[in-house]
């Protein structure tokens, strides 16, 4: 046997050997582990709750903030914002088929979209039905997830879905049935901040 003939032989062998002895891949830090998935589940079955917090909207130069309360009960929504004085500026609920929204007026207008409406009626819009998810710290699973990680409780903090980036950089506690304290929204110039002081 050539030399060179050996060579690619004793090489093909310590490749076999390689692969017979590499250790199993793990998931890289941040990946959805066996703790988010747990997390997932048991968040995946709470459709009832009321979220009570503060709403920070920024779009181009223009910015926007007021309290919010936000009652979820199945595919129903109902969601309210106050001012500073706790006076209702908004009022936007709906199912799964028509929305409507209550300006500070008291003028009443309906859509079969929330995102529609609330541009039409506020000047922007938030994604209520990705948000719904978001809110429990769960991938809208409607629609494709282009970036997800975790921290090592299995909690989502950082999602790349429909358009926008999601950051949870705060849970109200580190149990498992959590609520995310504060959501970070942005999508090209507009960006919001949901505060969750509270939810039952």
């Amino acid at each position: 046997m050539s030399p060179a003939r050996w060579l690619l032989v004793a090489l093909a062998a310590l490749l076999l050997a390689g692969c017979a002895t590499a250790p199993p891949v793990t998931p890289a830090p941040g990946w959805p582990s066996e703790a988010a998935a747990r997390r997932a589940a048991t968040m995946g079955d709470i459709r009832t709750w009321t979220i009570r917090g503060r709403l920070g909207v920024h779009t181009g130069r223009e910015g926007f903030s007021a309290a919010i309360v936000w009652r979820q009960d199945g595919d129903r929504f109902d969601i309210r914002l106050f001012d500073q004085l706790g006076r209702q500026v908004a009022w936007l609920r709906g199912d799964g088929g028509q929305v409507s929204l209550t300006n500070h007026r008291g003028k009443t207008f309906r859509a079969q979209s929330a995102e529609q409406l609330m541009r039409a009626q506020l000047g922007w819009a938030l994604p209520i039905r990705s948000l719904l998810y978001w809110v429990k710290g769960l991938p809208d699973p409607k629609l494709p997830a282009w970036r997800e990680e975790y921290d090592d409780g299995g909690r989502l903090v950082r999602l790349e879905q429909g358009g926008w980036s999601v950051r949870i950089p705060r849970y109200l506690s580190p149990d498992e049935r959590a609520f995310p304290a504060l959501i970070k929204l942005r999508r090209k110039d507009f960006s919001a901040k949901l505060l969750i002081k509270h939810w039952e």
